[in-house]
């Protein structure tokens, strides 16, 4: 189960990874306003999971007010705000410090197991952290890119990561009593009205004027949000939070090689190293060999390793 839930995680980050790259393009050669990306790219996404589950399975538009509240706070506490802080991190820095930013939320979820959980982490997260953070720095900055960043870019890239920690735990709270699908509906139309209201409807008015650019917003909407969204989510049901984001690590990797190829950015030899790494992690995160010496490790003391999934956290039972 924990296995499963892994993948469904990295075939998550990975589809991101891949849809950052039609990102880049809109951004450099389309011009497109980071505003007018989230609010397109939300609004699409719940249409497009409106009509399928709609035509397919409509008892999945079913939800009781408790769970609609529930998606409304995970839509605008979590999927607006993650993207309004990352975008805005990259306007006052560049991607690559908006992702290793967020990339550090790992940290908050292990804060968050060890202080409320009172869950201590397991020696394969702690062996994961310790190869994740040098391999993406190697991987986003092996170029050399500028590292300089301002106090604003610090704290939004921060407040991405705590924002992406946020709605990986808030899911999880209900993850096994609410179906994904279902969820993401619900967090997609919210958090698109949120950002629609807050820009004044200018992002979808900009996009309409420019139809050419449709295409790469569909890819990003389906591709890039639906698809891993509901991935992840779904992956959310067998992984915990922790587990869940350290497997996100897959996403500037597949990000570095969809760039090589589409835009035909250059990977050097400090690069490769850096995703030789994240590999690594990735291999140790998977594997169950750690498990006598966590139980040996914590056998006798007052914290007790953090559980596998989400569903062995006493806090996310359904």
């Amino acid at each position: 189960m924990h296995l499963k839930g892994l993948v469904l995680v990295a075939a998550a980050a990975a589809t991101w990874g891949m849809s950052a790259t039609a990102a880049k393009v809109l951004f450099v050669r389309g011009h497109v306003p980071p505003a007018t990306l989230v609010s397109v790219r939300l609004s699409l996404s719940f249409i497009m999971l409106l009509v399928v589950l709609g035509a397919v399975r409509p008892q999945l538009l079913r939800i009781s007010r408790a769970d609609l509240l529930h998606s409304a706070v995970l839509g605008v506490a979590g999927m607006a705000m993650v993207q309004y802080t990352y975008f805005v991190t990259i306007s006052h820095a560049n991607v690559a410090v908006a992702i290793f930013l967020q990339d550090l939320a790992p940290f908050l979820v292990a804060g968050y197991e060890l202080v409320i959980g009172r869950r201590a982490p397991r020696g394969r997260h702690l062996a994961t952290l310790a190869l994740v953070v040098p391999g993406a720095f190697l991987l986003l900055f092996g170029l050399g890119l500028n590292l300089q960043v301002d106090t604003t870019s610090l704290l939004s890239g921060l407040a991405s990561a705590g924002f992406l920690a946020f709605y990986t735990i808030w899911a999880g709270l209900r993850i096994h009593r609410l179906p994904p699908v279902t969820m993401l509906l619900y967090a997609f139309g919210f958090g698109a009205v949120f950002w629609i209201a807050s820009t004044g409807g200018r992002g979808l008015s900009a996009a309409v004027s420019s139809p050419w650019q449709w295409p790469a917003y569909l890819f990003i909407a389906s591709v890039g949000t639906v698809i891993p969204f509901g991935l992840y989510f779904s992956g959310l049901r067998y992984a915990s939070a922790i587990d869940a984001t350290l497997a996100l690590a897959l996403e500037p990797l597949v990000g570095g090689l969809s760039a090589a190829v589409v835009v035909h950015e250059r990977i050097s030899p400090v690069q490769g190293v850096g995703g030789m790494l994240i590999l690594v992690a990735l291999l140790v995160l998977a594997t169950r060999s750690w498990e006598k010496l966590e139980q040996g490790g914590f056998r006798h003391g007052k914290l007790a390793p953090a559980p596998d999934s989400v569903g062995d956290q006493p806090g996310f039972r359904h």
